[in-house]
């Protein structure tokens, strides 16, 4: 799953994955530094990103997934109460025929 983060807002490339081995890039482009933690329906941060340059810089996580809904967010002061958030959902894949 691709994240673009800037300034309060993070846009993902999906709102689905499925359960098992995730993959989250984080591309900053905006003008401050950013960093991206998931957080699980309990409200247990499961992982998160160092901080991220301004301006083009990235970031990488690779993570086990169960079933359930995950909320990324923005660590930096002040970001998450600017709405700087966005949720996904883990699925179960569905059965090849």
């Amino acid at each position: 799953m691709l994240v673009y983060a800037r300034e309060y807002r993070l846009n993902l490339s999906r709102k689905v994955v499925p359960e098992g081995v995730v993959v989250v890039q984080v591309s900053n482009i905006g003008e401050d530094p950013h960093d991206v933690a998931i957080r699980n329906a309990k409200g247990k941060d499961v992982a998160v990103t160092p901080v991220i340059k301004a301006n083009g810089g990235r970031a990488q996580m690779r993570l086990r997934l169960t079933r359930g809904r995950y909320t990324l967010w923005c660590r930096v002061p002040g970001h998450l109460g600017h709405g700087m958030k966005a949720t996904f959902i883990v699925k179960v894949p569905a059965r090849r025929r």
